[in-house]
């Protein structure tokens, strides 16, 4: 947990990716592992949200606990994360190629398709997306940052190749 305070009831959350909403209150993640006895064996994507007032657990933001799938009500698998300033959550699914898009009242708002993103940061000034995902090249993988204009058009700005690992955005330097 956090600070000693349980994130979802019995789950695994070795690896989750986090993010705030922008005034600090919610925080959002996804890559947990739930476990259960029913029908559930561990590996459904779902994200979570929880408020950091109070004790209350986390609860399903978006998606069906227990079953995958590839429509706007389900995850293939869930990975980075990240928030933009207006409360927007979005969501790196890369078995489906796409960033699914959520208002912070769980209403899904978009689709953005990127090839098998796995890290996401919004910049908090100018609303840009920068995603770091396997593209495909010439018939092979390479890891690749791509940039993207803003929620309102996700069109590609410019992407750099070769880079691989973890990534951080700094929405507060001049340059």
């Amino acid at each position: 947990g956090l600070k000693g305070r349980v994130w979802v009831k019995g789950a695994i959350h070795k690896a989750a990716r986090l993010a705030a909403s922008p005034d600090g209150k919610t925080l959002y993640f996804s890559d947990v592992r739930v476990k259960s006895f029913g029908g559930d064996n561990g590996s459904s994507p779902v994200l979570y949200s929880r408020s950091l007032d109070g004790e209350k657990a986390a609860e399903v933001f978006a998606c069906e606990r227990g079953k995958t799938g590839s429509d706007n009500a389900h995850f293939g698998d869930t990975r980075g994360i990240d928030c933009d300033p207006e409360g927007r959550v979005y969501v790196a699914d890369s078995v489906n190629n796409r960033i699914q898009v959520f208002s912070p009242e769980k209403k899904y708002l978009k689709t953005i398709q990127v090839d098998r993103p796995n890290l996401i940061c919004i910049h908090k000034k100018t609303g840009a997306i920068y995603v770091l995902h396997m593209a495909r090249v010439e018939g092979r993988n390479v890891s690749r940052v791509t940039k993207l204009v803003s929620f309102a058009d996700p069109k590609e700005e410019f992407h750099v190749d070769g880079i691989d690992g973890i990534m951080a955005l700094d929405s507060w330097s001049a340059k």
